[in-house]
């Protein structure tokens, strides 16, 4: 009888590890998206300088300042990274896998319980 009830706790215990709740809107939007420099490259990139209506400058110093929470319904992570390029802008803006959001977000979740 130990026995058994020791097997059905392992995996009772494994079962409840293995589960996975999915990031938060919130978090999608503060660490799916990333802006670095732009290349030569990019210039096939798809353009998403629709998104961004209310931008005027694309300077280093304003770009600290830009609201890449607007992208959330639009463009969401996918299994690889997306890659687009903002008007004649220098920069590339790069949306990070669902992978890497998950694990972000697991480790989010584990900092929280340890608090």
């Amino acid at each position: 009888m130990k026995k058994l009830l020791f097997v059905w706790l392992s995996v009772f215990a494994l079962s409840a590890m293995g589960q996975m709740s999915e990031p938060t809107p919130e978090f999608v939007k503060t660490h799916a998206y990333y802006l670095s420099k732009a290349s030569e490259k990019s210039m096939g990139f798809p353009d998403v300088s629709s998104y961004f209506t209310q931008w005027e400058s694309w300077t280093d110093e304003n770009v600290q300042n830009v609201d890449l929470t607007v992208l959330y319904p639009h463009l969401l992570p996918q299994r690889q990274y997306q890659h687009f390029r903002i008007g004649n802008s220098p920069y590339v803006l790069t949306v990070q896998t669902q992978s890497y959001v998950q694990n972000l977000y697991n480790r989010s979740l584990i900092k929280q319980r340890k608090k």
